[in-house]
């Protein structure tokens, strides 16, 4: 592949990063501003939207401290990245760059909320705030 090519699809992937983060960041805020913790609504009947904190990694667990937690998304983000770059030297399958692309914005999403929302929601100082999940899939209840 083409330099020119992979410096194209670098930005491409790095618009649809910032994107992405700009969506989640702004759904999250109306969710924080508009609906009261634990409130939820359906969308349809398999998908509601919901406000949850969560304090720590998947499904709440905390086995560190909230500063190693914050500065591991940092890193990990960094990682995503170079990896990413490889993956289009490598001309790696559309898809799985996708879920790749999909997992970085993801991880830069809950980075800005530990970052920002304790000191911009007053409950806690910088880097230790929780992360917003708002979206919620009752597939077993």
């Amino acid at each position: 592949m083409s330099d020119k090519r992979i410096v194209k699809q670098s930005w491409l992937i790095t618009a649809a990063v910032l994107l992405l983060v700009a969506l989640d960041q702004a759904l999250k805020l109306y969710i924080r501003t508009h609906y009261a913790l634990g409130e939820a609504h359906e969308i349809l009947p398999f998908f509601q939207l919901c406000f949850v904190e969560n304090n720590g990694m998947a499904f709440g667990i905390q086995w560190l401290p909230k500063w190693c937690l914050t500065a591991f998304r940092i890193i990990m983000v960094g990682i995503l990245s170079w990896y990413i770059n490889i993956l289009l030297k490598r001309e790696a399958r559309a898809s799985y760059l996708t879920m790749i692309t999909l997992i970085t914005a993801g991880a830069l999403g809950n980075i800005i909320d530990c970052v920002c929302y304790g000191k911009l929601f007053g409950y806690a100082g910088w880097f230790f705030g929780r992360v917003g999940d708002m979206v919620f899939f009752p597939l077993f209840f």
